[in-house]
Parts: structure tokens; C-alpha cells; sequence
């Protein structure tokens, strides 16, 4: 199926035409719409993954894809029901094996995909910046659903002249967050998905104090029924540090005090991660300086970062590659093909 998109150019006698990738006849999908596409679950997540893959074999539409853990991805689960190799992506993974395998089998079978992979988010509040905005905005983008999402915010990075004012409120309001039932309306931490989940942010913490970061706020984890962990702030954070490299699933904040922006950006850079990042000040020119310098997929200014379904969303390096959403996102599942009119055109053209 051919989606016709765009008018003939007088000039050129050049017409863009869009289809889906891999479109299979009898799915009659519409421009925009992958016919393959891949759901990969977050590391610890509770499923049932046979019983997962199972439910998106049996699924009439789009053809879609569940991508299992390792154990089932080495034992060739899909063998005989669908082939993960023919699959065109949109996964949101986090362990090296999955990116490896999935980008491995898309690549031998020549498949476009789309990877999105996790991030370690920095945030960045500048001297000039409105600290009681920036401290609430610290607080949404760190522990929102217990820190558990690939855009939250995971490193934070305080001009110096500021840091005392900004911890200060950042702690303030940090402590006044109800933890409890994740099913009411009043709870606003909830627990981690998993024990393996709460033994990492457990191991995180730990290695981080035992290499010389302060704890401010919080810093173990809770006692009683579910996997739950105190909202954490901790500053004297180094680059050796465990929370400096990987990316925290968790309610867990670590600060790093920078003489400037320069030294913001610089230690903002240094992950493996490029998914999101957020500037807080009041020199938008500075901002859009800033934001060039960052390496991210997506760089939003005094505010926290989300998905909109107006704006393409992805990252890179390590945090994957493509996007997902807008315009941009939907011509990542299309097949672009040109047709070129040589008459009737407004300009001569010879034929090359």
C-alpha cells in the first residue's frame, strides 16, 4: 500500500510518496503506521514473559513483536510462532544484551528500527536560575512514579553560588512526599518494581557513601511489605561513583556542586547516556548555547523533561537511536520513494 503525501513540484517533476516499511498486503496499513513493531518490558518488571509473548502472537493487527528476556531470546522462543529477526522496532530496553541482539538481528535482516533505550538525565540549575521553580521542578522530575522512567531526572548538577538555597528547598520539599499505597490518590511514592530493583538502588546508595558521597535525605530502604526506598539526596558525588554512571531506577538524587556552565556541560556529557537533559535559568540565550553543547536527544529548558506526542522523542549514544512521535516518528516506519515527471514541467530538464 502506497500513501501519495506530497504534490508534484512544478519546478522538479519531483513527487515524494510514502509507504509503510515491510507493509504486508493484508494488514492495509495506513501511512505512518509500522507493520512490524517490538515491546520489550523494563528489567524487572513482573510478567509472565511466555505467557506476554503469547498475548502479542495471538494479537490481529499491526504485526507486533514481544521482546523477552535473554534465557528466551538464546532459546529461540519465537521459533515456529514469529521471528523476533524480522521485526521492525520501537523497544525501550535497558541491558546491553537486548540492544545487542536486537540491533544484531535487525541489522543481518536489513530491518529499520528504532531503538530507545534508557537515560541518566541530567539537571542543570544555573546561578541565574528561579530556585523555588527549579527545587519543584527537582522534585516532579526525580521522583516521579519513584523514579522509574527513562526520562526522570538522575544527576544533578547546582551552580555553586546557588547550592546551599537550592539543596535547602530541594530537601524541604523532597521530605514532604507521602510514601505509601501506590493505588491511592494521595501517595506520591510509591515501590519499586521489584526486589532485584530495590537491591540495586540499595547497592547504588552504598557504593556512593562508601566512597565519600554525603547523604542529606533518606539514603536505605524501608522496612515492611513491599519493595520500597526512601526518597534520597546525596551530594559530593564523583565520577566513580556507581550513581554517576548508571542509570537509577529509583527515588534517588545525587548532587554535584560546578564552578560554572562549562563545568555543567562537561560532567553532564560524561555518560554513556544522551536521552534527555534540562537547563534551568533565567538567559534563555544562554539556554539555547547550552543546549547545543549537550549531548542529548532532547534538552528542555525550565522544565522537566516528557514525552509529547508533538515532539520527536529519542536519544543517542548509548540511549539508542531514531525517534518515536511527531512527524519525525512516523516517517521512521515509512519507505520514501520519489517519482519524477519530466513533462509538462515549468523548467526544461534534460534527462541525465
Amino acid at each position: 500500500m502506497i500513501e501519495r503525501s506530497d504534490a508534484i513540484n512544478p519546478k522538479s517533476g519531483i513527487q515524494n510518496l510514502k509507504s509503510p516499511s515491510e507493509a504486508r498486503s493484508s494488514l492495509k496499513a495506513p501511512m505512518g503506521v509500522p507493520s512490524h513493531m517490538g515491546y520489550k518490558p523494563a528489567d524487572g518488571v513482573q510478567v509472565r514473559e511466555e505467557k506476554f509473548g503469547l498475548l502479542f502472537y495471538n494479537y490481529r493487527g499491526p504485526r507486533l513483536y514481544f521482546v523477552p528476556s535473554k534465557d528466551l531470546i538464546d532459546a529461540d522462543f519465537f521459533n515456529g510462532r514469529q521471528s523476533v529477526s524480522g521485526l521492525i522496532a520501537s523497544i525501550c530496553a535497558r541491558k546491553g544484551w537486548t540492544r545487542a541482539k536486537v540491533g544484531e538481528r535487525t541489522a543481518k535482516n536489513l530491518k529499520k528500527c528504532v531503538l530507545e533505550l534508557g537515560g541518566s538525565d541530567p539537571f542543570i540549575v544555573l546561578d541565574d536560575a528561579i530556585i523555588e521553580k527549579a527545587a519543584e521542578g527537582a522534585v516532579k522530575g526525580r521522583f516521579i512514579n519513584c523514579g522509574q522512567s527513562c526520562v526522570a531526572s538522575k544527576r544533578f548538577f547546582v551552580g555553586k553560588n546557588i547550592a546551599e538555597e537550592f539543596i535547602e528547598l530541594f530537601i524541604k520539599k523532597a521530605s514532604q512526599l507521602k510514601i505509601g499505597d501506590p493505588m491511592s490518590i494521595e501517595t506520591d511514592i510509591g515501590p519499586l518494581s521489584s526486589k532485584d530493583g530495590l537491591e540495586t538502588i540499595s547497592g547504588i546508595v552504598e557504593d556512593a557513601k562508601e566512597k565519600g558521597a554525603e547523604i542529606l535525605l533518606g539514603g536505605s530502604e524501608i522496612e515492611g511489605k513491599g519493595f520500597f526506598y526512601q526518597p534520597t539526596i546525596l551530594k559530593n558525588v564523583k565520577s566513580n561513583m556507581r550513581i554517576a554512571q548508571e542509570e537509577t531506577f529509583g527515588p534517588v538524587a545525587p548532587i554535584t556542586i560546578v564552578e560554572n556552565e562549562s563545568e555543567a556541560v562537561k560532567l553532564a556529557n560524561e555518560s554513556e547516556f544522551g536521552l534527555g537533559a534540562s537547563i534551568w535559568t533565567k538567559d534563555l540565550a544562554k539556554a539555547d548555547k547550552m543546549s547545543r553543547r549537550i549531548e542529548s536527544g532532547i534538552v528542555s529548558v525550565n522544565n522537566v523533561v516528557i514525552s509529547d506526542p508533538r515532539i520527536p522523542f529519542g536519544g543517542i549514544k548509548h540511549s539508542g537511536f531514531g525517534r518515536e512521535l511527531s512527524r519525525y516518528g512516523m516517517l521512521e516506519f515509512v519507505n520514501l520513494k520519489s517519482v519524477r515527471f519530466y513533462d509538462n514541467l515549468t523548467h526544461h530538464h534534460y534527462v541525465e
